[in-house]
């Protein structure tokens, strides 16, 4: 792991009641909730995209938790065990494209977001969600790890003015409308969040799948759905105030075009496809030759739905994308 700064004696509490079966739910969630910004730490350092680190979070934890005959029953025992985990996940997605190593505030994870993939995790292994927020299990777990005066000082003043200044309750303004940007089959959402205090994190989710969302400017964000549904858009803020929107997206394009036919006649390939939802973007069709070299058609009808190339070598790839950027990729063989 990145740093281990966990507690075993807490975490062999925890484990004790999994084996016995008490309190399941609570007591995973309350280890992941000690455990997942470090476990997080470790998989955003191989892992280049931070949906994708997300995804392989919650197979981390999955797979832990998956069997109580192989689980750890001692907490620095399953520190190793989690470790060990971890490293294989990352390790299993050493030959995808998502390798590579996250930086800035995508190598951290937020509450919001780890709550989401407990939800998850918790749902995968068939126990109940948990009755404690994830930013209560975590605080929970920063005030046991206070072991000096000064900190306990500062817990007491933070409380204090928690109920000494209700201002701190109050919720942000948000308002989520479709964008300018949007086309007929890419919907695009604008988030505009308005509070006098900061935004901690803006997440959005249809079912289980988290939709992307870019920061423009301060109290502004842009989510780009990734499949039609109804989508959840959650901002909190630094005080722990959130609110919920939710929208229907619909005709997003997720599918690739299609091919109906490919034939060679009189030295040329001849390639028909079709495609139900954004069309074919004839101009960014492109054939690439084992070399790298880049080839585009000799001719296209986008009537007939007909492409033309010049005989291709063998194992060059042809990639038909639609309007959207789904791509059809075919290999030219023998």
């Amino acid at each position: 792991m990145s740093k281990n700064t966990f507690d075993p004696s807490y975490l062999s509490t925890l484990l004790k009641e999994i084996h016995k079966g008490e309190n399941v739910s609570e007591a995973v969630a309350g280890i992941f909730a000690a455990t997942f910004k470090d476990t997080y730490s470790s998989l955003s350092a191989k892992v280049g995209n931070k949906y994708a680190a997300q995804d392989a979070l919650k197979e981390v934890y999955t797979k832990v938790f998956s069997s109580k005959d192989s689980l750890a029953k001692d907490g620095k025992v399953f520190i190793k065990q989690l470790r060990n985990v971890t490293n294989d996940v990352s390790n299993g997605l050493a030959a995808t494209e998502a390798t590579g190593k996250l930086e800035g505030e995508d190598a951290e994870i937020n509450n919001d977001e780890g709550g989401f993939v407990l939800q998850n995790v918790l749902s995968d292994l068939g126990l109940d969600q948990s009755e404690y927020p994830l930013d209560t299990l975590v605080s929970y777990n920063k005030y046991r790890k206070s072991r000096n005066v000064t900190q306990r000082i500062i817990l007491g003043v933070v409380i204090a003015m928690v109920l000494a200044a209700p201002i701190l309750m109050i919720p942000p303004k948000m308002t989520v409308t479709e964008s300018a940007e949007s086309t007929e089959w890419k919907p695009v959402y604008d988030v505009n969040v308005s509070s006098m205090f900061d935004v901690d994190s803006v997440i959005a989710y249809i079912g289980s799948n988290l939709m992307q969302v870019t920061q423009e400017a301060d109290g502004t964000y842009v989510v780009t759905p990734s499949e039609s549904g109804e989508m959840h858009v959650k901002t909190t803020l630094s005080t722990g105030k959130t609110a919920e929107k939710t929208v229907k997206v619909a005709d997003v394009d997720k599918s690739v075009p299609t091919m109906k036919s490919f034939d060679t006649v009189e030295g040329k390939i001849h390639i028909v496809v079709e495609d139900a939802g954004s069309g074919i973007d004839y101009a960014n069709v492109v054939a690439v030759t084992p070399e790298g070299k880049e080839v585009k058609p000799d001719s296209y009808d986008e009537k007939k739905g007909e492409i033309i190339f010049d005989m291709l070598e063998t194992n060059t790839n042809i990639s038909i994308p639609d309007k959207v950027g789904n791509k059809l990729t075919l290999v030219c063989s023998k």
